[in-house]
C-alpha cells in the first residue's frame, strides 16, 4: 500500500496503529517522510496478540490518531483503514459513528472470520467495505482500494430537516430508531447521487433537534472536488420538493456547508458524583450521561449556523465530580461564537439544565490537557548506548508528553533529570510555569554520554528530586517516569524500593536493549511498565502513558501484620525473603483489588517488626479518589478473615492511614569509625550499617501510630565518625512525637543500642544541611552580558545554595563578591550569622553591569576575600565558587593559579557563552568544573555541587623533587613548560590517588628551584579527613621508587606538610624605574618582573623547611621606583625565620641579585598598606538621624580605613571633620603621624547630633580643609570621603561642584536613609559613589574603596571618545609621531573599559581610515599599543569628509556607543581643509556630539570655529612640540563632558530653506546671535560648559524653531532649564525676539530614529557627491518635506539626511531624526503612513520603499556576494575567529534574501571547501549562525586555485546567481599564495566579477594588486584586530556599486 503513494509532509502521510484487547500506536502520520522509511518501520512492527476490541481501537484513533501533533492537516482528507479478521467483543457502532462525525472516511476490510454486520457499522458506506476469505487474498484488494482512497477528499457537509419528531435515541447509533432513519436516508441519498460521476459515498454525521422538535440530519458527502458543486445543487433541488425519495423533509431546510469545518473541543465539569460506571463507555450510565450532556449543549446553540455534529469524546473523574470533553464539528466562521456561547453558559453554572462548575470551562488544546495536579520527574537515560540521534527522540517524546499537561504551580509541574554514570538535574519541577518554557528547556538539554547507573539516578531522585525547594507539594501525587535503553550496572531494586516507600509512583519505560527483570524491579507495578523495540516507537506509548499518569493520585497507605517472623533480611529488597513475601503479597492484593474500577496498582512500602516479632507490612495502594473508600473497606474486610488469599494475617491488624503522611527527616552521628566502605551504598559494610540503624531506630518507636516506613537516606563522614540521615514516612499527627522520641534518645547517647554523639541530633531542614565548617566565597559575574533578568536567577541559585548549609561562626560562613570590569565586595564571610540574614543580603544585591574581567576578580578574592578580618579561619577549608557567563577579557590562569597556591579550592561554573578553556584554567580540577547552557539550568547543579563542596577539607600539601632542570618559565602558568609538566603531574597523581575513597582532587601549588637546579613541585591534595593518612602514605611510597608513573623523581624528596600553613606577607622596593606597563598584570614587563622577584626571593631561602609557594601579589609605584608585595605560604613554625631572612637581605640592599631600597622592608599588615601619598579628609555625618550606636560603627569603619594606609608626612595624611547642622573639625590632616595615634584620635571623637547640612560641610572642606596650614601638599591627590545617612536640607550640588573644580576627588557613601540623587550630585563620578542598606554593611565597602582611593589620579567619567587625527602630507611622519604620543598621553589619563571611557581612533587625509573602534580595546596599555602601531597615511586634507564619516559610523552601537554616555570627538589637524567642514560639523552637533577642534601650526581659525562645538572646545598651538601643553586643560574639559540637554525656542522671524545650510549667511547670522545671547544668559551658572546649535526647522506661521544642545554638568541642568524658560517667557533672548510661550526643554532621553525611503526622481552622479549643488538641494527638499508632515509630534530635536544613493533609476534617501524616545514610534508611524500613500510633503515616493531602524541602514542593492576566506595554517584558529566575526558583521549590513543580497562563503587553504552557497540562507540570522559554525580548515595557501574554483562554480545558477545582478568576490587572506593568482583573477574579472582583495598582516602587496579589480577594491591592515576598521568603507564601495564602473568587459 505504502509503495503506491507519494509520501511526505506536502503529500500523503501514513500512520499505523495496532490493536488487540489493547491499542498500540506504532508510529504517527508525521513520523516518516519517505516510502522506504515507512516500509522499514512497518517491517519492524511486532505482533501484539490478545483479544479483539475494535471499538476501543477506533475510539483511540478518533481521539488521538488525527491530532495536529501527529501530523493532521486542515483541508486534507482523513482516511481510516481498518483491517480485522474477526468479531469485536465491544461495540463498534458508536466509535465508528463518532469517527464519521469528524469527517473521517472509514474503510473496513474483513478477512476470514469477519462479522459483516460489524463491518457495515464501521465502514463509512458500502463503497468503503471489502472482504476476502483469507489473508493470501488481501493483495487482491490493493488496486481497487488504492483507487478509492486516492480519490478521497474532505467531505462536503449538507443538512436537511426531516418531518419526524426528534428522540434522544437518535443520539445512539445502536438504537433501532437510529438504524431505521439512517438506512432510509442513506438509501435515498445514494439513489439521488449515484449517477454523479465522482460521487464516492455518504456517511451520516449525526442528528440534532430542530425547530418544532423535528430532526436535523447532518450528512457527510464524499465526492470528487470537480463534482461537489453539482452534487450540492442536486441536493438542494431535491430538498426543495419536500421529499427525498420516500422521506418527507422541510422544503426550505437544505443547508450546504461550503466553508471548511473544524473540530472545536471544549471541556467542563458536571457537578454529579463520579462513579465506576462512568469510566466504562459500554455502560448504560455512561451512555445516558453522554445523551444528557449532548442534548444540554445542543439546547444552548440556538441559531449558530454550521453546526455539523456534537460528540462527548471523554469522561473522567475530576475529584469527586465528572469532567466531560466534547467535540463539535462546526464551520470555521462559527467556531469562536460557539466557544463564547458555551463559555458564558458554564460561567453561569448551568448548561441547558446541567449543573456545572462555573470555573471549569476550557477550549481548544486546553480542553484536551490533563488537569490533575501532579509532581512529575522525567528521568532520562543519557548513557553512551543511547546515542545522540536517539536522545533527540527521547527529548521529542518528552516534549510531546509536556504538551498534554496543564502546567503551572497549581497544576502539573515537571522536572527533568538526565543520567548516565553520573546524574545531572537539568531543571527542577518548579523551574518553568508554562508548556512553552518547559518544551524549550527540554530542547536545550545536551546529551550526557557515559555508562548506565540507573540505581544511582533513582536514588538521587528519591533524595533530592521531590524536595519542597524543588516544587514538591503536599497532597499531590508524585510520579517518576524512567526512560532507559539498557542494563544498569548497579543495583536498581533498593533505590526503587526506597522511592516507593516515599509514595512515589514509578513508571519504567524500556527501549531496545532493556533488561526486563530490572524494569520490573523499578516499576511500581505491571501497569506502570512499558517497553518498545526502538526509539522510533517511543511515541506509541504517549497516549496510553498519559491516561495512566493523568489518573495518578497520592497513594493510600494500608498496613497489615503477617503471621511470620521478622528477619533483618526483609530490610533488603534484593534478598530472597523480601522477594518471596513481596511477590505473594502483591499477587493476593492485586487479586483482591483488581475488580475495583479506579484501582491502579500497589507498591510495597516496607516491612517492620511488630509485636511478637511478626512482620508489619506497609502497602501503598494507588486508586482513584472516588474508589478509595471502597478499596479500604474491601481491605479491612479481607484482613478481618485472618487471611489475604493464601497469606495468614493478624485478623485485627488492618490499618488504613487516612491522614496525610509526610516525610520526617532526622540525622545523628554514630560514634563508629568512618571508612571508605561506608561511602559506597553497594558495599556490605554500608548495607549492614543501614540495617543496624533502621532496626535501632524502629526499636524506640513503641506504639507511635501511623509509621509507614523508615529509610537511611545518606551516610557521610563527620570528622572521624559517621553522620546518618534517616527519612521516616509517618502520618502528620505523629510527626512531632516521633521527632521528640528520637531526639530524647540521641541526647542520652544511646539509640536502640547504638552509641551516638549526644549533641548531634537534627531534624527537618536542619537534618539535610551540610554541617562541615567551610569558608566560602561566591564570586558572581555581574557583567553586561548576563543581563538583569538572568542575574536574578544567579541570586536565586545563590540563595538556594545558602539554604543547604549550617551557617554560623563555628559552621559555614559565606561571603559574596560581584564583578564585571570592576569588583564589588557585597559582604564578607563573617557579615551574617544565619541563613535568613544571608539570603536577604543576597536578595539586596544590585546588578553591576560592565565588561568581564574574571581574572581581576579572582585576584581580588585571593588577596582580600579570605582575610582574617573578613572571617577566614585557620584549619577550615577555603572554597571559591565562580559563576560566569562569558569570556573574560583578561588572563585568568595566573590569578587562579595564585588562588590554588593559597590552598583555595576553586569551583568554576560556566553558563551559556562560557569559554571552556578558561573555565579549565580557573577550576582546581575537573571535579570542580561544571557548565550549563542557560541560566534556567543553574539550579540543576545545586545538589551535585553541594555534595562536592560539603566534602571539602583544607588541602594536604605534599612536595616532590622532579629530575628535570628548573626554568623561570615554570613560574608562568600560561607557558607551555608549565602546562606540560602540570598536565603530566596531575595525570600521574590522579592515577595514583583515584582508587582512594575520599580523594577529591589535586591542584598544583607551584614550582621552585631545588638543589642542583631541579624542580621542587608543591601539590595541594584535597582528600576527606579519614583518608588523609592513607593518601600521604601512598604518596611517600610511590616517590620512594624514584618514579611517579612516567615521571622521574628524587626518591628521597617526598615531603608531607602535616603542620598548619599560613600566608606570610612581605613588601620591599626594587630600585628599577617604575612605568605604566608594570601596573598592568597582563603586560610582558609585569610578568618578567614577577619572575625576577620570585626567583630572587626563593634563592635566599636555603633550607627553610615547609615553604609551599611564593607569589608576587601586587606591584605599585613608590616614587620613581617599584614597590612589590610578596605572599609566601609556609608552615607556621618557619614563618618568623622566613621574615628574618628576607629582612636581613633587604637591609643589605641586595636580594638574590635584585637591587633594593635597604629601608623598604615591611611584613605582615605593614606590607599590605596603601603607600601612595594622599591627602584625605573623612567628612562624617554626625546628625541626629545617625544615632550614637551607629556613629560608633562609622568610627570603627574609619579606623579600619586608617589601618590600610601608610601614615606620615611623606605618606598619606588623614584629617576628620564631623558635621550635622554645624561643622566641627576634629583634627587636620597633619595632626597625627602614625596609624595608632590617628586611630586613637578617631576613637575620642564625640558624637555631635543635630540636623543635616551636608552642603555646608562640603563647602567648609573645600575652603579650609585642604589648606597648606592643615597639611595639604602640592602635587598630592586630594580625596574627600563623605559618609552620610540621610537627606541634606541644603544644596549639595554647588559645593560639590566647586570642590571638584579644585581638583578634589569626592567619594560619597550613603547609608540606610540616603538620597541617591544627592549622592550622585556629591560624588565625582559613579565609581566614587557607594551605598549600603545599614551601618553593619559599611565594612563591605572597605577593600573596593581602598583600591579606588589608592589609585585616585584618573578621569573616571564614562565617555565615548573618538580621536580624529589628521594624517595628511602636510603633517609629516616626524610630527605624526608627536600626535601619536599626545594621543597616548591622553589615554593614560582615562579609566578605560566598557563601563568607563572608550576611545576609538580614525585617521584621515584625502581618505578616511578607521584605525580601531571605541570598543576594540579595554585597557590603557592595549589602547596605547594600538596607537603606537598606527601607520602614517599621507595625502590631501579633507576634514569635512572625515567628520561626516565619524558622524555616520564612528558612534554606532556596533562600535561601542552607549546610550546616556557623552559622545566626544577630538579633531587634531594641522592645516586648511579642502572641503566644506561646516555642514558635517553641524550634523555632528545635531546628534549631540561634543566636538573639540585642535589646530596645530598652519591651521585655519575660521574652519576650526566651524568645527568646534563652542569656544571652550577650541584650542590652537604653534607647533607639534606644544601639543602636550594642552593635555591637562583638555582633560579637565573632556572629563566633565555630559550628554547635552536639548532646548527649543521659536524665533519670530520667517523660516528660509537656507537655514538648513550651515554655510549660508542666514545660518551664520542667526547662529552667532543666538549663541552670543545664550552664552550671556548661562555664563554665570556654575557647571555650564557651552552650547551648540542643533538645527532650525519651520514652526507655526513659518517662524523658525531653533534646537540648541546645552552642555552642562548634571547637577546644574535643572537650574539652566529654569533660567532658559524664564528668559523665553519675556518674549526676548537679549536682542532676539522670540515667541514667549515656545520654550521647550527635552527632559527625556533622546535617540536617533533612522528611516529610509525612495524618491522617484532620476538618480544622477551629482547626487552621490555631498558637495554638489544638486545634492544640497535634494537634502533641503527632503528635510523640509519630512518636517512638514511631523506636525505637532513633541520632542523633535533635529532632522538630517545622512545618505543618498541610487536605487535602480531612483534615489534612496536615509534620514536621521533626533527625537525624545517616547515620540520615536509616532515619528516612524507618521513617515511610514505618508510613504505608503506615495507622497511625503510634496515628494513623490515609492509607496513600498519605507524602512526604519536597522532595516533602514541596510544595503538594499541586490548583489551576489561570495566571501573567500583564507583558512590556511598561517592564519591560526584564534585569528580565523576574527575573520568569521568580520564576516558576520558584514552580513549584518545587508538586506538578505532571494530578491535582495545573497552571500555564500568558501574557505580555502591548500584545498577548497564550499561552506555554503549564496542561496543556502534567506535571513541575516541564519547566515550569521552558519558562519559561526564554520570550522577552521588549516593547510597551505593556494589562493589562485580558490579564485579559479569560485570563478567556475561559485556563481553558478544552481548556487543562486541571478542574471543582471552584480557579482562580488571578497577575498580575505593573510599571506603569500604559493600558486599563480594573476590568471584566475583575470578570468574572474572577464566574467564580470568585481574582486575585492583584503590583505592582513603577512600579505604580498603585488599579489593583492593582481587579485583586486582596481585600487578601490584593495585594502590592507596590519593585524586581524584591525579587520573591522575596513567594514564601513568596504560596505560603502560594495553597496554603491561605484567600483563596478572602473573596469570593462569584452
Amino acid at each position: 500500500m505504502v509503495e503506491t503513494f507519494d509520501i511526505g509532509p506536502l503529500a500523503t502521510q501514513i500512520g499505523v496503529i495496532q490493536y488487540s484487547s489493547r491499542v498500540r500506536q506504532e508510529f504517527s502520520m508525521n513520523s516518516f517522510q519517505s516510502r522506504d522509511a515507512l516500509s522499514n518501520a512497518i517491517d519492524d512492527i511486532r505482533y501484539l496478540r490478545g483479544g479483539t476490541l475494535t471499538g476501543r481501537a477506533i475510539r483511540y484513533v478518533s481521539r488521538y490518531g488525527f491530532a495536529r501533533s501527529d501530523g493532521a492537516r486542515p483541508g486534507v482528507a482523513k482516511v481510516l483503514i481498518v483491517v480485522t479478521d474477526g468479531i469485536s467483543y465491544d461495540n463498534v457502532a458508536q466509535p465508528a459513528y463518532q469517527a464519521r462525525q469528524k469527517g473521517i472516511l472509514v474503510y473496513a476490510i474483513g478477512v476470514s472470520g469477519y462479522d459483516l454486520a460489524q463491518l457495515e457499522q464501521i465502514a463509512s458506506n458500502n463503497r468503503t467495505l471489502a472482504v476476502v476469505d483469507n489473508f493470501n487474498l488481501l493483495d487482491s484488494l490493493r488496486n481497487s482500494l488504492l483507487t478509492g482512497v486516492c480519490d478521497a477528499t474532505p467531505p462536503v457537509f449538507v443538512c436537511v430537516t426531516l418531518n419526524i419528531q426528534f428522540s434522544i435515541r437518535l443520539r445512539n447509533p445502536t438504537s433501532s430508531e437510529f438504524s431505521s432513519i439512517t438506512n432510509g436516508l442513506k438509501a435515498e441519498l445514494s439513489q439521488l447521487f449515484t449517477s454523479i460521476v465522482g460521487f464516492q459515498g455518504i456517511s451520516i454525521a449525526g442528528y440534532q433537534p430542530a425547530a418544532g422538535n423535528q430532526v436535523k440530519a447532518s450528512i457527510a458527502v464524499f465526492v470528487a472536488e470537480f463534482a461537489a458543486s453539482n452534487a450540492t445543487q442536486i441536493f438542494i433541488a431535491a430538498v426543495s420538493t419536500g421529499n427525498l425519495g420516500s422521506l418527507s423533509v422541510n422544503a426550505s431546510s437544505a443547508i450546504v456547508v461550503n466553508q471548511e469545518t473544524n473540530s472545536t473541543v471544549v471541556s467542563l465539569v458536571v457537578q454529579d458524583s463520579c462513579s465506576a460506571d462512568l469510566l466504562n463507555p459500554e455502560s448504560a450510565t455512561y451512555i445516558a450521561l453522554v445523551a444528557r450532556v449532548e442534548s444540554a449543549v445542543l439546547s444552548i446553540f440556538g441559531n449558530i449556523p454550521g453546526v455539523v455534529s456534537i460528540e462527548v469524546t471523554s469522561i473522567s473523574c475530576s475529584g469527586l465530580y465528572i469532567r466531560v470533553t466534547i467535540t463539535i464539528v462546526v464551520v470555521s466562521t462559527s467556531s469562536s461564537t460557539l466557544v463564547t456561547t458555551i463559555s458564558t453558559a458554564v460561567s453561569s453554572g448551568n448548561v441547558g439544565g446541567l449543573t456545572v462548575d462555573p470555573t471549569s470551562f476550557a477550549s481548544g488544546d486546553e480542553a484536551l490537557l490533563c488537569r490533575t495536579p501532579l509532581d512529575i520527574i522525567l528521568l532520562l537515560d543519557g548513557s553512551g548506548s543511547v546515542g545522540a540521534y536517539n536522545f533527540e527522540k527521547v527529548k521529542q517524546f518528552s516534549q510531546k508528553m509536556v504538551e498534554t499537561f496543564d502546567i503551572g504551580p497549581l497544576a502539573t509541574q515537571i522536572g527533568v533529570i538526565q543520567y548516565s554514570s553520573r546524574v545531572r538535574q537539568e531543571f527542577s519541577m518548579n523551574s518553568f510555569q508554562s508548556r512553552d518554557a518547559l518544551s524549550n528547556a527540554i530542547d536545550d538539554i545536551r546529551y550526557l554520554r557515559g555508562g548506565t547507573l540507573t540505581g544511582r539516578a533513582i536514588r538521587y531522585v528519591s533524595r533530592y528530586g521531590f524536595a519542597r525547594s524543588d516544587g514538591a507539594r503536599p497532597g499531590v501525587a508524585k510520579v517518576l517516569i524512567v526512560v532507559t535503553d539498557g542494563i544498569s550496572y548497579d543495583n536498581v531494586a533498593q533505590p526503587a524500593y526506597q522511592a516507593r516507600q516515599k509514595g512515589i509512583l514509578v513508571y519504567a519505560i524500556g527501549v531496545s536493549g532493556y533488561d526486563l527483570a530490572q524494569l520490573e524491579q523499578i516499576a511500581s507495578n505491571n501497569r506502570t511498565l512499558a517497553v518498545v523495540d526502538n526509539f522510533n516507537l517511543l511515541d506509541s506509548l504517549r497516549n496510553s502513558l498519559l491516561t495512566g499518569v493523568c489518573d495518578a493520585t497520592p497513594p493510600v497507605f494500608v498496613c497489615v501484620t503477617l503471621n511470620i517472623q521478622f528477619s533483618i533480611r526483609l530490610r533488603n529488597p534484593t534478598s530472597s525473603e523480601f522477594s518471596s513475601i513481596t511477590n505473594g503479597l502483591k499477587a493476593e492484593l492485586s487479586q483482591l483489588f483488581t475488580s475495583i474500577v479506579g484501582f491502579q496498582g500497589i507498591s510495597i512500602a516496607g516491612y517492620q517488626p511488630a509485636a511478637g516479632n511478626q512482620v508489619k507490612a506497609s502497602i501503598a495502594v494507588f486508586v482513584a479518589e472516588f474508589a478509595a473508600s471502597n478499596t479500604t473497606q474491601i481491605f479491612i474486610a479481607a484482613v478481618s478473615t485472618g487471611n489475604l488469599g493464601s497469606i495468614s494475617v493478624n485478623a485485627s491488624s488492618a490499618i488504613v492511614v487516612n491522614q496525610e503522611t509526610n516525610s520526617t527527616v532526622v540525622s545523628l552521628v554514630v560514634q563508629d569509625s568512618c571508612s571508605a566502605d561506608l561511602l559506597n551504598p553497594e558495599s556490605a559494610t554500608y548495607i549492614a550499617l543501614v540495617a543496624r540503624v533502621e532496626s535501632a531506630v524502629l526499636s524506640i518507636f513503641g506504639n507511635i501510630p501511623g509509621v509507614v516506613s523508615i529509610e537511611v537516606t545518606s551516610i557521610s563522614c563527620s570528622g572521624l565518625y559517621i553522620r546518618v540521615t534517616i527519612t521516616i514516612v509517618v502520618v502528620s499527627t505523629s510527626s512531632s512525637t516521633l521527632v521528640t522520641t528520637i531526639s530524647t534518645a540521641v541526647s542520652s547517647g544511646n539509640v536502640g543500642g547504638l552509641t551516638v554523639d549526644p549533641t548531634s541530633f537534627a531534624s527537618g531542614d536542619e537534618a539535610l544541611l551540610c554541617r562541615t565548617p567551610l569558608d566560602i566565597i561566591l564570586l558572581l559575574d555581574g557583567s553586561g552580558s548576563v543581563g538583569a533578568y538572568n542575574f536574578e536567577k544567579v541570586k536565586q541559585f545563590s540563595q538556594k545554595m545558602v539554604e543547604t548549609f549550617d551557617i554560623g561562626p563555628l559552621a559555614t560562613q559565606i561571603g559574596v563578591i560581584q564583578y564585571s570590569s570592576r569588583v564589588r565586595q557585597e559582604f564578607s564571610m563573617n557579615s551574617f550569622q544565619s541563613r535568613d540574614a544571608l539570603s536577604n543580603a543576597i536578595d539586596d544585591i544590585r546588578y553591576l553591569r560592565g565588561g568581564t574581567l574574571t581574572g581581576r576578580a579572582i585576584r581580588y578574592v585571593s588577596r582580600y576575600g579570605f582575610a582574617r578580618s573578613d572571617g577566614a579561619r585557620p584549619g577550615v577549608a577555603k572554597v571559591l565558587i565562580v559563576v560566569t557567563d562569558g569570556i573574560s577579557y583578561d588572563n585568568v590562569a595566573q590569578p587562579a593559579y595564585q588562588a590554588r597556591q593559597k590552598g583555595i579550592l576553586v569551583y568554576a561554573i560556566g553558563v551559556s557563552g562560557y569559554d571552556l578553556a578558561q573555565l579549565e584554567q580557573i577550576a582546581s580540577n575537573n571535579r570542580t568544573l561544571a557548565v550549563v547552557d542557560n541560566f534556567n539550568l543553574l539550579d540543576s547543579l545545586r545538589n551535585s555541587l553541594l555534595t562536592g563542596v560539603c566534602d571539602a577539607t583544607p588541602p594536604v600539601f605534599v612536595c616532590v623533587t622532579l629530575n628535570i632542570q628548573f626554568s623561570i618559565r615554570l613560574r608562568n602558568p600560561t607557558s607551555s613548560e608549565f602546562s606540560s609538566i602540570t598536565n603530566g603531574l596531575k595525570a600521574e597523581l590522579s592515577q595514583l590517588f583515584t582508587s582512594i575513597v575520599g580523594f577529591q582532587g589535586i591542584s598544583i601549588a607551584g614550582y621552585q628551584p631545588a638543589a642542583g637546579n631541579q624542580v621542587k613541585a608543591s601539590i595541594a591534595v584535597f582528600v576527606a579527613e579519614f583518608a588523609a593518612s592513607n593518601t600521604t602514605q601512598i604518596f611517600i611510597a610511590a616517590v620512594s621508587t624514584g618514579n611517579l608513573g612516567s615521571i622521574s623523581v628524587n626518591a628521597s624528596s617526598a615531603i608531607v606538610v602535616n603542620q598548619e600553613t599560613n600566608s606570610t606577607v612581605v613588601s620591599l622596593v626594587v630600585q628599577d624605574s617604575c612605568s605604566a606597563d608594570l601596573l598592568n598584570p597582563e603586560s610582558a614587563t609585569n610578568i618578567a618582573l614577577v619572575a625576577r622577584v620570585e626567583s630572587a626571593v626563593l634563592s635566599i631561602f636555603g633550607n627553610i623547611p615547609g615553604v609551599v609557594s611564593i607569589e608576587v601579589t601586587s606591584i605599585s609605584c613608590s616614587g620613581l621606583y617599584i614597590r612589590v608585595t610578596i605572599t609566601i605560604v609556609v608552615v607556621s613554625t618557619s614563618s618568623s625565620t622566613l621574615v628574618t631572612t628576607i629582612s636581613t637581605a633587604v637591609s643589605s640592599g641586595n636580594v638574590g641579585g635584585l637591587t633594593v631600597d635597604p629601608t623598604s622592608f615591611a611584613s605582615g599588615d605593614e606590607a599590605l598598606l596603601c603607600r601612595t601619598p594622599l591627602d584625605i579628609i573623612l567628612l562624617l555625618d554626625g546628625s541626629g538621624s545617625v544615632g550614637a550606636y551607629n556613629f560608633e560603627k562609622v568610627k570603627q569603619f574609619s579606623q579600619k580605613m586608617v589601618e590600610t594606609f601608610d601614615i606620615g608626612p611623606l605618606a598619606t595624611q588623614i584629617g576628620v571633620i564631623q558635621y550635622s547642622s554645624r561643622v566641627r573639625q576634629e583634627f587636620s590632616m597633619n595632626s597625627f603621624q602614625s596609624r595608632d595615634a590617628l586611630s586613637n584620635a578617631i576613637d575620642d571623637i564625640r558624637y555631635l547630633r543635630g540636623g543635616t547640612l551636608t552642603g555646608r560641610a562640603i563647602r567648609y572642606v573645600s575652603r579650609y580643609g585642604f589648606a597648606r596650614s592643615d597639611g595639604a601638599r602640592p602635587g598630592v591627590a586630594k580625596v574627600l570621603i563623605v559618609v552620610t545617612d540621610g537627606i541634606s536640607y541644603d544644596d549639595v550640588a554647588q559645593p560639590a561642584y566647586q570642590a571638584r573644580q579644585k581638583g578634589i576627588l569626592v567619594y560619597a557613601i550613603g547609608v540606610s536613609g540616603y538620597d541617591l540623587a544627592q549622592l550622585e550630585q556629591i560624588a565625582s563620578n559613579n565609581r566614587t559613589l557607594a551605598v549600603v542598606d545599614n551601618f553593619n554593611l559599611l565594612d563591605s565597602l572597605r577593600n573596593s574603596l581602598l583600591t579606588g582611593v589608592c589609585d585616585a589620579l584618573l578621569c573616571r567619567t564614562p565617555l565615548d571618545i573618538i580621536l580624529l587625527l589628521d594624517g595628511s602630507g602636510s603633517v609629516g611622519a616626524y610630527n605624526f609621531e608627536k600626535v601619536q604620543q599626545f594621543s597616548q598621553k591622553m589615554v593614560e589619563t582615562f579609566d578605560i573599559g566598557p563601563l568607563a571611557t572608550q576611545i576609538g581612533v580614525i585617521q584621515y587625509s584625502s581618505r578616511v581610515r578607521q584605525e580601531f573602534s571605541m570598543n576594540s580595546f579595554q585597557s590603557r596599555d592595549a589602547l596605547s599599543n594600538a596607537i603606537d602601531d598606527i601607520r602614517y597615511l599621507r595625502g590631501g586634507t579633507l576634514t569635512g569628509r572625515a567628520i561626516r564619516y565619524v558622524s555616520r559610523y564612528g558612534f554606532a552601537r556596533s562600535d561601542g556607543a552607549r546610550p546616556g554616555v557623552a559622545k566626544v570627538l577630538v579633531v587634531v589637524t594641522d592645516g586648511i581643509s579642502y572641503d566644506d567642514v561646516a555642514q558635517p560639523a553641524y550634523q555632528a552637533r545635531q546628534k549631540g556630539i561634543l566636538v573639540y577642534a585642535i589646530g596645530v601650526s598652519g591651521y585655519d581659525l575660521a574652519q576650526l570655529e566651524q568645527i568646534a562645538s563652542n569656544n571652550r572646545t577650541l584650542a590652537v598651538v604653534d607647533n607639534f612640540n606644544l601639543l602636550d601643553s594642552l593635555r591637562n586643560s583638555l582633560l579637565m574639559g573632556v572629563c566633565d563632558a555630559t550628554p547635552p540637554v536639548f532646548v527649543c525656542v521659536t524665533l519670530t522671524i520667517q523660516f528660509s530653506v537656507r537655514l538648513r545650510n550651515p554655510t549660508s549667511s542666514e545660518f551664520s547670522s542667526i547662529t552667532n546671535g543666538l549663541k552670543a545671547e545664550l552664552s550671556q544668559l548661562f555664563t554665570s551658572i556654575v557647571g555650564f560648559q557651552g552650547i551648540s546649535i542643533a538645527g532650525y526647522q519651520p514652526a507655526a506661521g513659518n517662524q523658525v524653531k531653533a534646537s540648541i544642545a546645552v552642555f552642562v554638568a548634571e547637577f546644574a541642568a535643572s537650574n539652566v532649564t529654569q533660567i532658559f524658560i524664564a528668559a523665553v517667557s519675556t518674549g526676548n533672548l537679549g536682542s532676539i525676539s522670540v515667541n514667549a510661550g515656545s520654550a521647550i526643554v527635552v527632559n527625556q532621553e533622546t535617540n536617533s530614529t533612522v528611516v529610509s525611503l525612495v524618491v522617484q526622481d532620476s538618480c544622477s552622479a551629482d547626487l552621490l557627491n555631498p558637495e554638489s549643488a544638486t545634492y544640497i538641494a535634494l537634502v533641503a527638499r527632503v528635510e523640509s518635506a519630512v518636517l512638514s508632515i511631523l506636525g505637532n509630534i513633541p520632542g523633535v530635536v533635529s532632522i538630517e539626511v545622512t545618505s543618498v544613493s541610487c536605487s535602480g533609476l531612483y534615489i534612496r534617501v536615509t534620514i536621521t531624526v533626533v527625537v525624545v524616545s517616547t515620540s520615536s514610534s509616532s515619528i516612524v508611524t507618521t513617515i511610514s503612513t505618508a510613504v505608503s500613500s506615495g507622497n511625503v510633503g510634496g515628494l513623490t515616493v515609492d509607496p513600498t520603499s519605507f524602512a526604519s531602524g536597522d532595516e533602514a541602514l541596510l544595503c538594499r542593492t541586490p548583489l551576489d556576494i561570495i566571501l573567500l576566506l583564507d583558512g590556511s595554517g598561517s592564519v591560526g584558529a584564534y585569528n580565523f575567529e576574527k575573520v568569521k566575526q568580520f564576516s558576520q558583521k558584514m552580513v549584518e549590513t545587508f538586506d538578505i534574501g532571494p530578491l535582495a543580497t545573497q552571500i555564500g562563503v568558501i574557505q580555502y587553504s591548500s584545498r577548497v571547501r564550499q561552506e555554503f552557497s549564496m542561496n543556502s540562507f534567506r535571513s541575516r540570522d541564519a547566515l550569521s549562525n552558519a558562519i559561526d559554525d564554520i570550522r577552521y580548515l588549516r593547510g597551505g595557501t593556494l589562493t589562485g586555485r580558490a579564485i579559479r574554483y569560485v570563478s567556475r562554480y561559485g556563481f553558478a545558477r544552481s548556487d543562486g546567481a541571478r542574471p543582471g545582478v552584480a557579482k562580488v568576490l571578497v577575498v580575505v587572506t593573510d599571506g603569500i599564495s604559493y600558486d599563480d593568482v594573476a590568471q584566475p583573477a583575470y578570468q574572474a574579472r572577464q566574467k564580470g566579477i568585481l574582486v575585492y582583495a583584503i590583505g592582513v598582516s603577512g600579505y604580498d602587496l603585488a599579489q593583492l594588486e593582481q587579485i583586486a579589480s582596481n585600487n578601490r577594491t584593495l585594502a590592507v591592515v596590519d593585524n586581524f584586530n584591525l579587520l573591522d576598521s575596513l567594514r564601513n568603507s568596504l560596505l560603502t564601495g560594495v553597496c554603491d556599486g561605484n567600483d563596478f564602473f572602473h573596469f570593462s568587459i569584452d
